[in-house]
């Protein structure tokens, strides 16, 4: 009995020592009781405050991964539709890499860097690829416009002059005695403005006056150079009286020449 009288006692006195707050959560504390600070306020003590923190940050993460799955699902349907594509067009399935993955590194490249770091690896792979293809664009077009066949010289006298003990010998191997060089070189180089002019109006009209296009001829411009200069080197270790004409630094001037004139 005693016992019983007690508890009845003690609960009398937990339920004046209690107050509900909106949600339904009981709190202790009276008006001067300790403990009873900003966090009983706002209706949630410390521990309650922290855990709703942490079920909302939870949350929000989760939210986060599942948006950024969604993302980098889309992009590897993009790219991958886009490789078909590609594929599926041996004539212009370069020029249709190259473009749509410039435009998408461009259009994503702050998008990536400030807001949806997930897809960093995509951006990183559409960089890649965008120089691949341009790679091979800039190629297709010098074997459009006709130098194709000095820069294979080069490439010719490159793994000859890895076989033989002198530069000089070269001229006895088949295809490359000094009148037959001397006659690809002169066909593949003349008229070398004009093919340039030419070459120039393909690129506008393929990738029209965009940034895209200058730095593909500005690519064209070095790939010529760097070409012209090494088949420069090899003919004159290899020949004598055989000359590059117009020569490397000319041949510059005249890629120079075709875009100012196209914008004229």
């Amino acid at each position: 009995a005693g016992f019983a009288r007690m508890s009845r006692g003690n609960t009398g006195d937990l339920g004046r020592k209690s107050r509900t707050v909106s949600g339904g959560l009981e709190t202790p504390g009276g008006g001067d009781d300790e403990g009873s600070g900003s966090e009983g306020d706002e209706g949630l003590g410390p521990g309650q405050h922290e855990a709703a923190e942490r079920i909302k940050t939870g949350a929000e993460w989760r939210v986060r991964q599942q948006v950024d799955q969604m993302y980098q699902r889309l992009v590897g349907i993009m790219f991958t539709t886009l490789e078909h594509m590609a594929a599926c067009d041996p004539k212009h399935g370069q020029r249709l890499r190259m473009e749509n993955y410039a435009y998408f590194a461009e259009s994503m490249r702050p998008i990536v860097h400030h807001h949806v770091g997930a897809l960093e690896p995509y951006l990183v792979q559409a960089e890649a690829r965008m120089e691949e293809s341009t790679r091979l664009y800039v190629q297709q077009q010098l074997e459009w416009g006709g130098f194709w066949k000095a820069l294979e010289l080069s490439e010719r006298l490159e793994g000859l002059l890895g076989v033989v003990d002198e530069a000089r010998e070269v001229a006895f191997q088949p295809g490359c005695s000094a009148s037959e060089v001397k006659s690809l070189v002169r066909e593949a180089m003349k008229d070398s403005p004009r093919k340039l002019q030419k070459m120039f109006g393909r690129v506008r009209k393929h990738l029209g006056a965009s940034s895209l296009a200058f730095r593909v001829w500005q690519r064209i411009a070095e790939e010529l150079h760097s070409r012209c200069s090494r088949l420069q080197d090899q003919l004159h270790s290899c020949y004598s009286g055989i000359e590059l004409q117009p020569d490397p630094e000319q041949l510059v001037g005249m890629v120079r020449a075709a875009a100012g004139q196209a914008a004229a």
